[in-house]
């Protein structure tokens, strides 16, 4: 499927102008036709159809491994990102101080306050931000939690930089890659001590409802504390040794099946196709907006298609009332598109702001 024919599937580009996949993506008709039978077949069927469910429930795990590269087993489902996080806050060692970044999103700071570590942070927008980085890991005993993109203004953690300076210096890092994956190419690192957490409502195409996590195998035997029913395998009556058995309770199947969609159409299309789609547009808005002589706020270096632009007071509401969407962001307009803008999007963006 080419990037061209997948538009036809976001119907919501039929009456919007849609540069808001930050806060929430357009979602494709795979994945609302999905969320419709699945509950038929409820109302219709019962758990008839159960075989049917847990077989894509499955599928879905596997699809997100290879998406990041991991291995099916090291892959768990949760409700969202901040589930994850404070999951890692009660799991991961107390002996370990926390490092965070100044102004990351509250999801990603709140659990190891709340949860009594020790924090110390630097802040993102640091021109030495890894050397300062450094500095603090090379104490030791520390734990790196992150977002790898962030949310505001697309400001984008270089990974590998991380990667090099946590195995260097004995860090665990918890990743927050809610932001970037799904848009922009990602890999775990099978011999860094990691956690990567999530969400499934933005580049992912899902919808609400569920996120990704991922565990390291040298971390697993730290995440014991929840257990529940469906912590068994039961072809075996065994315990599950896997990241599967971090999902202790009923299966999510509406929302994880959702997810499966999402996956299924971002492998069809291919996500190397869509990060030089993503890069290749925001190029085009960026120089769209400065010829009509907007202000645009671009984190340097990064790969995200998140940035912001300086507008008047009540422009959001313009725009909005012009069925443009966006999102204000610390009083700048922040644009965010994804693999399913076009060219007319920019041009009707353009006339809406002028």
């Amino acid at each position: 499927m080419t990037i061209e024919e997948s538009r036809a599937m976001f119907p919501i580009l039929k009456d919007y102008t849609y540069f808001n996949t930050a806060r929430f993506c357009a979602v494709p008709t795979t994945v609302a036709t999905l969320q419709q039978r699945y509950l038929q077949s409820l109302s219709l069927h019962g758990s008839w159809e159960f075989s049917e469910w847990s077989e894509k429930y499955e599928l879905t795990r596997q699809l997100s491994a290879d998406m990041m590269g991991s291995t099916a087993d090291q892959v768990f489902f949760i409700p969202n990102v901040s589930t994850g996080i404070n999951l890692s806050s009660l799991y991961l060692p107390k002996g370990r101080k926390v490092v965070l970044l100044d102004k990351d999103f509250p999801s990603v700071v709140l659990p190891w306050r709340s949860h009594g570590f020790e924090i110390e942070s630097c802040d993102y927008k640091a021109a030495n931000l890894y050397e300062e980085l450094e500095a603090i890991l090379s104490q030791g005993n520390k734990i790196l939690c992150m977002s790898w993109v962030q949310s505001a203004d697309g400001f984008e953690i270089d990974l590998d930089r991380i990667y090099d300076l946590c195995k260097r210096h004995d860090a665990i890092l918890v990743l927050d890659g809610t932001q970037g994956f799904g848009a922009i190419p990602f890999k775990v690192d099978p011999d860094l001590s990691m956690v990567f957490l999530t969400s499934a409502f933005k580049w992912l195409l899902a919808g609400y409802g569920v996120a990704l996590g991922y565990v390291s195998e040298d971390l697993m035997p730290h995440f014991k504390a929840f257990q529940g029913w469906n912590s068994i395998d039961f072809g075996t009556g065994h315990a599950k040794t896997g990241a599967a058995s971090l999902e202790v309770g009923n299966a999510m199947f509406f929302n994880v099946l959702s997810l499966y969609e999402g996956l299924s159409l971002i492998n069809e299309v291919g996500m190397e196709v869509i990060y030089k789609k993503n890069t290749t547009y925001r190029t085009s808005l960026i120089n769209a907006l400065q010829n009509a002589g907007h202000t645009v706020d671009l984190a340097e270096g990064t790969r995200s298609t998140i940035f912001r632009v300086e507008v008047p007071d009540g422009k959001y509401e313009e725009l909005a009332a012009a069925k443009v969407q966006t999102s204000k962001q610390r009083g700048k307009l922040r644009l965010s598109p994804h693999f399913y803008n076009n060219e007319a999007d920019i041009d009707r963006l353009i006339a809406a702001l002028n």
